[in-house]
């Protein structure tokens, strides 16, 4: 390396300096948009989950009342009067367990 190209290299040292600095400084920034998005992707994730298990009680649910209705129909259970509204979540949990 001759005089010249000393020279230049050192004039252009500050300017590359300056843009290290700034790309550290943008890392850090998408670092943490990093951090933040995934912590959405979980909370995201955890409503999808917990959507599908709703769906999945709700559809049982469904097949509890049917199977219930199917058995009034049938003859076997004389007590029901209609379709059941509202059951709650334990008779609905215990009446699974007995039919299935």
């Amino acid at each position: 390396m001759n005089y010249s190209q000393s020279q230049v290299a050192q004039a252009a040292l500050p300017t590359v300096e300056a843009e290290l600095i700034d790309s550290k400084n943008r890392l850090k920034v998408l670092r943490d948009e990093e951090t933040q998005l995934n912590a959405t992707i979980r909370e995201q994730r955890n409503k999808y989950e917990e959507l599908q298990q709703n769906i999945v009680q709700s559809r049982s649910q469904s097949a509890l009342i049917n199977r219930l209705m199917d058995e009034k129909r049938s003859g076997r259970i004389p007590g029901i009067y209609g379709r059941l509204v509202s059951v709650e979540d334990f008779y609905i949990h215990s009446l699974l367990k007995i039919c299935i």
